[in-house]
């Protein structure tokens, strides 16, 4: 790997905004609750990155572990916790992304690396100094964010702080807990502020139970109040799955009468040869299984044609729906609709299956085989509704989203690669199926 030198890309090290810890705080590191897989050597390129990381700040690498795996719209974004040493023996810790192909814009406070021999480049940057969030700075230390909320007219005494999501570069999410009240801020990209405080607006007017926005900043944030309810996820064994996926079926009803100007997320079903190049490389013993499914995929949503547009929801899954713990079936909120906008039903209904699917892996790997079981029941009675509704193409266009989605899902997770390649082949091997009958009758 060779390092690309440019203007403002060695800017680590430069003294912290107002109120802001400084970096080498290792326990406000420390309290952000981001996923911690088994620590894991790093392949020979990977550490490499990370060693010149920590010589760019005059330390060494003492140790580091992957945290986090992203999707992001042209590659991946990784989390790595480093432990670092000076020269003098004092140890630090820090927390890093590694962007892969990112874009070429110069943006401050990055460190870019190219590949000598592929020409990939990657990008690196010091966490919370996220270069498309400049807000998350001051969202994740106390003194800054008590700032942030005096100035919609909150004013805590002190104040709490638990990063409850984070998506390089797209958004993160901080609960903020004081003795007055609780209430989230979103940090977001700045040009998107303004329009997502008047989207989530909108969708409470016209009933569907999304966050309250208490307030926005053109620097990229916007604060929320809590939805009442708990997670469907959580509550999985207390689930109908008959009333729950009726009052699902409700929401995306609601959802689709809103009216939207803009298009949503792009379907993940147009990435499919980014990931089937991906998986290849990751799983070589299943070449001809990533292959064979990446045919059949294409060969589907050839037939399956284009949807009427509607207003979707954009990324729809049991963690993002609250119900009434007490009523479970009833859906008291939904969350992060900033994927919204016009686009086809069948891509959240894809989502909603794909997602339960995965979980049911996640707990039957932790040994919990009967909320397994429960997953994927509910998903195979929502893959039911596909056929039954009014329009009769939904079903052969959701079949290859909800495959693509299960590649997507093998890519970031890492695990469970052989059952999420054998659920994604039968979806579309369904499918194909059902398409000979038609043209035989």
């Amino acid at each position: 790997m060779g390092l690309e030198q440019a203007a403002g890309m060695r800017n680590f090290s430069r003294p912290a905004p107002p109120g802001l810890a400084p970096w080498a705080d290792t326990e406000c590191m420390r309290e952000q609750p981001l996923t911690t897989p088994d620590r894991t050597e790093p392949d020979e390129a990977t550490r490499g990155i990370l060693e010149a990381v920590a010589e760019s700040v005059g330390m060494t690498l003492v140790a580091s572990r992957q945290l986090t795996l992203e999707n992001t719209t042209r590659g991946f974004a990784s989390g790595h916790e480093l432990e670092l040493c000076s020269n003098a023996g004092a140890r630090e810790t820090h927390i890093v992304y590694l962007e892969t192909n990112p874009t070429k814009r110069e943006r401050e406070g990055v460190l870019t690396f190219r590949d000598e021999e592929s020409g990939e480049r990657i990008a690196v940057w010091l966490y919370p100094r996220d270069p498309e969030l400049p807000a998350l700075p001051a969202a994740v230390f106390p003194e800054a964010a008590t700032t942030l909320l005096r100035r919609l007219g909150l004013d805590p005494s002190a104040v709490t702080l638990t990063v409850v999501a984070y998506r390089p570069g797209k958004r993160a999410v901080v609960r903020v807990e004081a003795p007055e009240f609780t209430v989230f801020l979103k940090v977001v990209r700045p040009a998107v502020a303004e329009d997502l405080h008047a989207r989530y607006s909108l969708w409470r007017l016209e009933g569907v139970p999304v966050p309250r926005s208490l307030g926005w900043s053109a620097d990229g944030f916007i604060a929320f109040a809590p939805l009442a309810g708990t997670e469907a996820s959580q509550l999985i064994a207390d689930l109908q799955p008959g009333a729950f996926l009726d009052a699902i079926d409700d929401l995306t009803a609601r959802i689709g009468a809103i009216p939207s100007a803009g298009a949503a997320r792009k379907s993940l079903a147009e990435r499919l040869p980014w990931y089937l190049d991906r998986l290849l490389a990751l799983l070589p013993e299943h070449t001809a299984s990533i292959t064979r499914i990446g045919e059949a995929i294409a060969r589907v949503r050839e037939r399956a044609g284009a949807a009427t547009p509607v207003t979707i929801h954009g990324d729809l899954h049991v963690g993002q729906v609250f119900v009434d713990p007490q009523h479970p079936s009833r859906i008291t909120g939904v969350l992060d609709i900033d994927t919204a906008g016009l686009g086809d039903p069948a891509d959240d209904a894809a989502a909603f299956y794909a997602h339960l699917v995965v979980t049911a892996q996640h707990h039957r790997s932790r040994g919990d085989d009967d909320t397994a079981e429960k997953c994927l029941f509910l998903a195979e009675r929502a893959r039911d509704r596909w056929s039954g509704r009014a329009d009769a193409g939904f079903a052969l266009r959701a079949r290859p989203i909800a495959a693509t989605h299960l590649l997507g899902h093998i890519l970031t997770s890492g695990a469970h690669g052989a059952e999420l390649l054998a659920a994604a082949e039968s979806l579309v091997a369904g499918a194909l199926v059902a398409g000979a009958q038609d043209r035989s009758v």
